[in-house]
C-alpha cells in the first residue's frame, strides 16, 4: 500500500514488520514464497521510494534491510533480483547521510557543552 503510494518512509516502517514475522505452521504451499522471498522483495523496493535528502534510516533499519537484501539475493528468482542491488544501494545512500547528520549533530552539541563549561 505504502509503496504503491510512493511512501518509502511508511513502506519500510511497516515493511521491516512483516519481514521479522515467522512462517506459520500450517501448511500452505504458497507460503514459503511469501516469507522466504517476497516480503523482503517488497521491503527492498519499498527502499527504492525513500527520499535521499529527507528520509532517514536507524542502524536497526539498516540492518533489517541488510538483512532481507540477503534473503532476496538467496531466495528469489533471478528475475525478481535484477533490480535489488539499485535499491540496496539507494538505502546505503540514505544510511550514510542519515548517520553523517547525526555525527555532525553530535559534535556542535559537544562544542556547545565544552563552550559552556569553560565559562
Amino acid at each position: 500500500h505504502y509503496r504503491l503510494r510512493r511512501d518509502g518512509k511508511n513502506a519500510v516502517k511497516y515493511l521491516r514488520k512483516a519481514a521479522a514475522l515467522p512462517m506459520p505452521k500450517r501448511k500452505n504451499y504458497q507460503w514459503p514464497e511469501l516469507y522466504n522471498c517476497l516480503v523482503h522483495l517488497e521491503l527492498m523496493r519499498g527502499v527504492y521510494w525513500l527520499k535521499e535528502d529527507e528520509d532517514t534510516l536507524s542502524g536497526a533499519a539498516w540492518k533489517d534491510i541488510k538483512k532481507s537484501y540477503t534473503t532476496v539475493m538467496t531466495n528469489c528468482e533471478l528475475s525478481d533480483r535484477k533490480d535489488v542491488g539499485m535499491f540496496y544501494d539507494k538505502g546505503k545512500r540514505v544510511r550514510d547521510r542519515t548517520k553523517k547528520e547525526k555525527q555532525e549533530k553530535e559534535g556542535k552539541s559537544a562544542g556547545k557543552s565544552a563552550g559552556k563549561s569553560e565559562l
